[in-house]
């Protein structure tokens, strides 16, 4: 059956299949308990990147894969502000609505649905967004359908932009690596984003440090940026906010990085 195919299947069918568990213990996980790298550590080798501009990510579509609300403004915000003010067409696939999210809120999926659909039109005109509604936390059990309504959304020439496989996430982990398998079969061009990577990753062994790109944001795109993350509150303000206030400095930086997928 080819991908397209498994794809009508399983959308037409609706309900997330759950496939046996993988062992993922193995692979290591943010730990925010923990101090990271410094940010002015990160500086010094974002500084040190070589540059891209929105030349190298031209492609008919842009398709921004985010396991939770929230990561596609925090990680590539930016970016995508500037491709869709330069005209890209821009998807924005949620694969969960992060109702596992420790935020003490009644019908939290539903809050964040609000605060993604809030932030996108921050930052492109006519966002189109798509939601698969896989569970949160368990992305790494059910990797076939994830894949297979991917590869409904991922094209020939697109630009997709995925978390990291090795952000530390499980989740973020687990979409980074379907999306490169769904966009090296589509010919799709594949680029990861970091967001928990930032904190646990060291820089002098990190992919962000070996194999990153940086992608300078002009000051509008800062600004839709800024006021994208600030539209995820559920995520950002409380006693214990799910985003720690001290990691806000990485999201708000000049530029962005890229890792080729």
């Amino acid at each position: 059956m080819s991908s397209a195919a498994v794809a009508d299947e399983v959308i037409a069918r609706g309900a997330p299949t759950i496939e046996p568990a993988r062992d993922i213990t193995a692979r290591p996980q943010i730990d925010l308990a923990r101090p990271g790298a410094t940010e002015q550590e990160w500086l010094r080798v974002v500084g040190a990147l070589p540059a891209i501009g929105l030349d190298d990510l031209a492609g008919p579509r842009v398709v921004v894969v985010a396991p939770h609300p929230d990561d596609e403004s925090l990680g590539i915000g930016g970016t995508v502000a500037m491709l869709g003010a330069a005209g890209a067409s821009v998807t924005f696939v949620c694969v969960t609505d992060g109702e596992a999210a420790p935020a003490p809120l009644a019908h939290l999926a539903r809050v964040r649905r609000a605060e993604l659909d809030q932030a996108v039109r921050r930052l492109v005109p006519s966002p189109r967004v798509v939601r698969f509604g896989l569970p949160d936390g368990r992305l790494a059990a059910c990797t076939l359908e994830l894949e297979a309504r991917l590869s409904a959304e991922i094209g020939n020439g697109d630009v997709v932009f995925a978390t990291l496989d090795g952000d530390g996430h499980p989740d973020h982990d687990a979409a980074g690596a379907a999306a490169r398998r769904v966009a090296d079969a589509a010919g799709a061009q594949l680029w990861w984003y970091p967001v928990w990577a930032w904190h646990w990753h060291d820089p002098a062994t990190s992919p962000i440090t070996t194999t990153g790109r940086r992608i300078g944001l002009a000051p509008a795109a800062m600004d839709a940026k800024r006021t994208a993350i600030a539209c995820h509150r559920s995520q950002l303000f409380g006693v214990a906010p799910v985003v720690p206030r001290e990691h806000l400095p990485r999201f708000g930086r000049a530029s962005e990085v890229v890792i080729p997928g």
